[in-house]
């Protein structure tokens, strides 16, 4: 806590003072921070000062863990496989569907960080053109997909097809019309499958 009264002393008087130094240095400081733990919970416990808590939570936005956040593991996915493909010097070209499926059921409890690692591992280890399902499971513990229901899985698993085909086709309005019409769906059905 003593260090929360520091740092709180030099928001509000908006200087600091060097170890050792005398003279009051001025400071604008802006700060961008992140935890995940419950600032609140932790005020009325008395672990964290309520006027630090009051000064800092200006803006607050919640960013859900990666298990709630839908297509946004393969997209993230892919971002890490072209990273990995450049540091590896492989030229993978994306993940099988069932790989997508596998992924997007998974339950990532170590978050974003679990997500970088296990697409490491897979480009490391693919042999073929994409990474399968089955390179993904020898590292992915135990909160796989089976723990999903069908119609969990179907609804993912359709999502993942028609945003592919969406980025495939350019990303725009355009080739939303154009992807529903590949896959013999209506536009108005597309847009429902992607909520």
């Amino acid at each position: 806590l003593s260090m929360q009264v520091k740092l709180n002393r030099a928001l509000e008087e908006k200087e600091i003072l060097r170890v050792g130094g005398n003279n009051p240095i001025k400071v604008n400081p802006r700060i961008i921070s992140a935890t995940h733990c419950s600032l609140a919970s932790m005020v009325e416990n008395n672990l964290f000062r309520d006027d630090l808590y009051y000064r800092l939570n200006v803006v607050p936005i919640h960013l859900p863990p990666l298990r709630e956040r839908g297509y946004d593991v393969i997209i993230l996915s892919r971002y890490f496989l072209n990273r990995f493909n450049n540091v590896y010097k492989k030229q993978l070209q994306g993940f099988t569907p069932e790989a997508e499926r596998l992924l997007m059921g998974y339950k990532f409890p170590g978050n974003i960080r679990e997500l970088r690692n296990l697409i490491e591992y897979a480009v490391i280890f693919e042999e073929n053109s994409y990474i399968g399902a089955e390179n993904l499971r020898k590292k992915m513990g135990t909160s796989t997909s089976e723990n999903l229901k069908l119609s969990e899985l179907t609804r993912l698993y359709e999502k993942s097809v028609i945003n592919s085909k969406i980025q495939e086709l350019g990303g725009d309005l355009e080739s939303k019309k154009k992807a529903a019409e590949h896959l013999g769906i209506s536009i108005a059905t597309l847009y429902r499958k992607l909520e």
